[in-house]
């Protein structure tokens, strides 16, 4: 993970306080980055982090007809260790649905979507069976074809119109005067990431909003009492049959990250077309 503290002549330099350029720094969370990763290096005997695509490893007794899409599927096994910040499950498997459809994605947008059919854990040892999938040959060959991914990890940083900061009076006015130097040093970061190339999907950290910050909407409508929400998981991809280039977000109460459960998670899209895409 790179040294925060690299980031901080450049905001002294632009006119941000030490004590103001220290309090952001400290909101510092890390994310964990996927990207695709080589077979060969599968052969070799490295451990993929996770598969993208394909068909997913599901217990007996689970159907998945009230499910979305499947996306990915994560080997919480087999993540960087002591990750500070992010609270994961420490084996099994996490399996992430999503629509895959441009013009389902685009009506999702920021409506209220929450469901317990868009993350699953499968705890290690379960006795599973493949889910084989229907598949159209429109779809593109990066939904049919399943890939390793490697993941690493990476910090994320807020900028002042995520949750972290909007939503907290003090840090709020504290913040309110240099916003426009936290803003690009934030972006900065986060394009280093968006840029990537490979990168599938990531888990924890900021959301990369292009339209508002999904977990400030839901904090902001305090849905189930609760008011301190997370992202868990952010993709973006090129779907089909429009070829439309979406970014989708999961996004769970912080309560409910710390004691793995995901019967709540809210779901959202928003449309991009900025930044490199999975599929293009």
């Amino acid at each position: 993970m790179d040294d925060l503290q690299s980031l901080k002549p450049q905001l002294l330099e632009s006119g941000v306080p030490e004590d103001v350029a220290d309090r952001w720094l400290g909101l510092a969370v890390a994310q964990l980055v996927f990207t695709r990763m080589d077979e060969a290096d599968v052969r070799s005997g490295e451990r993929p982090a996770g598969w993208y695509g394909g068909h997913p490893h599901v217990p007996h007794d689970i159907d998945l007809g009230a499910y979305p899409h499947y996306i990915a599927s994560v080997d919480c096994g087999a993540l960087p260790p002591d990750v500070p910040g992010l609270v994961l499950p420490g084996e099994g498997s996490l399996l992430l649905f999503a629509t895959r459809d441009a013009e389902d994605a685009s009506e999702l947008g920021y409506g209220v979507e929450i469901s317990a059919h868009t993350l699953l854990h499968v705890a290690k040892d379960t006795p599973v069976r493949e889910w084989r999938l229907d598949e159209s040959p429109e779809e593109p060959d990066h939904f049919r074809t399943p890939f390793p991914l490697r993941c690493t990890a990476d910090w994320s940083l807020p900028t002042c119109s995520n949750a972290v900061i909007a939503l907290d009076g003090e840090l709020n006015e504290l913040f309110r005067p240099y916003r426009r130097q936290l803003d690009d040093a934030g972006h900065a970061t986060m394009l280093n990431l968006l840029e990537r190339r490979g990168r599938v999907l990531w888990m924890g950290g900021y959301p990369a909003h292009m339209q508002g910050d999904p977990c400030r909407f839901f904090g902001e409508q305090e849905l189930f009492g609760m008011r301190d929400w997370c992202m868990i998981a952010q993709w973006e991809a090129s779907l089909w049959p429009e070829g439309e280039d979406v970014r989708t977000y999961w996004v769970i109460p912080r309560q409910d990250m710390a004691e793995f459960r995901y019967d709540r998670v809210a779901q959202m899209s928003d449309m991009n077309e900025s930044f490199y895409q999975i599929g293009n």
